[in-house]
């Protein structure tokens, strides 16, 4: 028997990519624009930033995603005096699909932040610096030598998966209501809940029986969902929650580092300064000193 081979139908692809950058910006981040000729996508993390593009000024909000597309003059700067954190890639792409995305910003809910925090953990892993720490190169990524295998494929399907769903739910918004099945749905929610009540009791030492009995769940129970769902220890994830509020501290300008580190619950600056140097491999000093640099 002969069998006919079918093609498959590719509705986005993302041939090439330019920049891959998770940027940590100063308060008084202001950038003077540019133009390309490929698109450049921007999400916020943390924060606020004031876009000027498509002829008119915007703010983005935490959660904001847009889609700017080849050619398009482009400026950006700090809101509220605040230091956000921002997702920037860019990339070539041909379908006529992403089109849709033009002058549009869009709110991305659980299901695509989710998946676009995958692909930004690729990243990290693919393309140095994890954080950038010198201004946007021109020279294209710098690939690690010790990426995992497939990794920018990997990233590659995650921004066409991503695109993809924001097409379907833009094209058809009678259809944006997610359905979860009820144990997944409860286990969403338990992790905001965690995340919330780590972020209110940031300035304290991490208590799992404190947090158990905040969210009344057992604690092999809570660390097991934790872990399988977010792929990190609830130690860990609290301790890189501190280092990410002292990183955004440190870039208001508004206390120095004893009082940061009294604000987060160390026992003394030097224990802040070790323990911010094991995670990021700069002092809080040098990490104040580049993010000066770079703008």
């Amino acid at each position: 028997m002969a069998y006919l081979k079918s093609p498959l139908q590719q509705s986005v692809v993302i041939s090439d990519i330019y920049t891959f950058y998770y940027h940590e910006l100063s308060k008084t981040f202001s950038f003077p624009g540019e133009s390309h000729n490929f698109w450049e996508m921007l999400y916020v993390d943390a924060g606020r930033i004031e876009i000027f593009a498509y002829d008119t000024s915007f703010i983005m909000n935490q959660g904001d995603f847009l889609l700017l597309k080849p050619d398009v003059f482009h400026m950006s700067r700090t809101a509220d005096q605040l230091a956000p954190n921002s997702v920037n890639i860019s990339f070539e792409c041909d379908s006529e699909a992403i089109k849709l995305f033009e002058n549009r910003v869009i709110s991305l809910n659980d299901q695509e932040r989710n998946l676009l925090a995958e692909i930004v953990k690729e990243g990290f892993s693919t393309f140095q610096p994890r954080i950038d720490t010198c201004p946007e190169s021109q020279s294209g990524v710098l690939r690690r030598i010790d990426a995992p295998f497939g990794s920018e494929q990997m990233i590659k399907t995650g921004l066409e998966r991503l695109l993809i769903q924001l097409v379907r739910r833009i094209a058809n918004p009678q259809n944006n209501k997610l359905s979860f099945p009820s144990k997944e749905h409860k286990e969403n929610d338990l992790i905001e809940q965690i995340k919330t009540f780590m972020k209110e009791n940031i300035n304290l030492s991490f208590s799992l029986d404190q947090l158990c009995s905040s969210v009344n769940i057992g604690k092999s129970q809570i660390k097991d969902i934790f872990l399988r769902r977010t792929g990190i220890g609830l130690q860990q994830y609290y301790l890189e929650l501190k280092i990410i509020e002292a990183k955004s501290l440190i870039r208001e300008e508004q206390y120095n580092f004893t009082e940061i580190a009294e604000k987060l619950g160390y026992g003394s600056v030097h224990y802040f300064s070790r323990r911010f140097k094991q995670e990021t491999g700069m002092t809080p000093s040098e990490y104040a000193k580049s993010i000066k640099s770079r703008f």
